[in-house]
């Protein structure tokens, strides 16, 4: 896959593992956990020798346990509000990406969740 940003061009070489991994990241994840109404931001850009992706969404509430836990298999955080899942798709996304050399991690902060996967380009 191929992507321009800025007039720059950044060449991805993503296996469907990855993009699959930005997948869950993004609709399964964000989508899903974000509050009514709110927007997902998508970010796509290079730094250094990495393709960053980073998913921004709206999720008021986040607890400092779900954060730090977000990512184990199988957890799931406030179950009123997740309908449909089963607490695998951010450790699988995790999985995928350390496979591939990168790094997934989460932040909170102003009301917000970002995910952060940093992959070799």
């Amino acid at each position: 896959a191929e992507a321009c940003l800025k007039n720059a061009p950044l060449a991805l070489k993503w296996t469907k593992y990855i993009v699959h991994a930005a997948d869950q990241m993004s609709e399964e994840d964000a989508m899903r956990y974000s509050d009514e109404g709110s927007e997902v931001y998508i970010k796509l850009d290079k730094h250094r020798s990495h393709a960053r992706l980073e998913v921004r969404n709206a999720c008021a509430g986040m607890t400092r346990e779900t954060l730090s836990r977000m990512f184990e298999r199988f957890y799931r955080g406030d179950e009123s509000r997740s309908g449909a899942g089963t607490g695998v798709g951010l450790s699988m996304a995790r999985a995928i990406v350390e496979a591939h050399g990168g790094t997934l991690t989460a932040a909170y902060g102003n009301g917000e969740v970002t995910l952060t996967a940093s992959i070799p380009a």
